[in-house]
């Protein structure tokens, strides 16, 4: 027989400070995670730290960042594991990217990663046609693993779910969600179809910049929206959080 105890963190009553000691003390041996949770509880370790029991960090729920990766490489041994985790709800996770002290992020965002058993991804345009390796899709689950709908919202639930049409056994779900495929199956997770923006009829992926400003000496946080100027032209506002009380914007 195999099992394990599960052990809940109640971060807005002990905060984050408390957190290392926690896992030490519970023995945790897998540790999951949303990426902001994670990426500000690593900026209050101070490199010391052991977690002798902690053999894997599970991250999901939201964009994992290339700074994320170098966190976990940083402050927690080789014999930790880090997994990147896309799913959602309506799916069980449906890729996996798994990161050790060697793993190279090149891109901003930690890729979503590769296929995990019983679910298929699409990516399909606008005109539900699938696109080639390399081209924007919107991500689309075929699996027969999925939820049944949303409770008591039958609209919602059409818009979304649907029958496979090569396959009755199988069902698809529409996640909502921009990806592209590497050539070697390697799914990119490009963020949310109605979070993306044009500024002069180019795609812009807000993401990407708010990675550029945080490689920027004293930004600690940085998020970038859109507004409109007194033209009527959507443009682009980026809210920092300074990692040094003296920075001054020029």
């Amino acid at each position: 027989l195999n099992g394990a105890s599960l052990h809940f963190f109640d971060v807005q009553q002990l905060g984050l400070n408390h957190l290392a000691a926690w896992l030490k003390e519970a023995e945790i041996t897998v540790f999951f995670a949303v990426a902001t949770m994670f990426r500000h509880f690593a900026m209050t370790l101070r490199g010391d730290e052991q977690f002798p029991n902690l053999r894997l960090i599970l991250l999901g729920s939201e964009t994992v960042y290339a700074r994320d990766v170098q966190l976990y490489q940083k402050y927690f041994s080789g014999d930790c594991q880090l997994i990147v985790n896309l799913g959602g709800t309506e799916v069980s996770p449906i890729r996996q990217f798994k990161v050790d002290r060697h793993t190279q992020i090149t891109t901003s965002n930690v890729p979503a990663g590769y296929a995990v058993e019983d679910h298929e991804i699409l990516l399909l345009d606008e005109q539900g046609r699938e696109v080639g390796v390399g081209e924007v899709g919107e991500i689309v689950v075929r699996s027969r693993y999925l939820a049944v709908g949303y409770w008591q919202q039958p609209e919602l639930t059409a818009a979304v779910f649907s029958i496979d049409s090569q396959n009755s056994q199988k069902r698809l779900y529409k996640t909502g969600d921009l990806g592209r495929l590497l050539p070697d199956g390697c799914l990119l997770h490009l963020g949310r179809k109605d979070f993306q923006v044009k500024i002069r009829g180019y795609r812009v992926e807000l993401s990407e910049i708010e990675m550029a400003l945080c490689r920027l000496p004293g930004i600690k946080e940085a998020v970038v929206t859109t507004q409109v100027d007194a033209l009527g032209e959507p443009i682009l506002v980026a809210y920092i959080v300074p990692s040094e009380s003296n920075l001054t914007l020029d």
